[in-house]
């Protein structure tokens, strides 16, 4: 979902499918932990970038998969905030 030329297409078939194989907040929780560990990669701004993009149209577009538990989002959210703010 990241990688230097990313298929929408292949987004929004994540997005549809994922619940397969985990919950919404273990993939909201790997991807904070691909923005964070990318500081390395040359490429880090778009990843990140990507990453920012890529849980906004979750939360745009597919809503309802924290509709059920906005309390762990919303924690999970202010817990990448803090330590993505630590680092600045």
């Amino acid at each position: 979902m990241t990688s230097a030329a990313p298929d929408h297409d292949t987004l929004f078939v994540l997005l549809l499918t994922y619940r397969s194989i985990c919950t919404p907040i273990a993939l909201c929780e790997a991807i904070f932990r691909r923005f964070d560990e990318c500081a390395e990669d040359p490429n880090a701004p778009v990843i990140r970038i990507r990453c920012v993009s890529l849980i906004r149209t979750w939360l745009d577009k597919h809503w309802y998969d924290f509709s059920r538990d906005l309390k762990a989002l919303a924690a999970a959210i202010e817990a990448w905030r803090e330590r993505v703010r630590s680092r600045s």
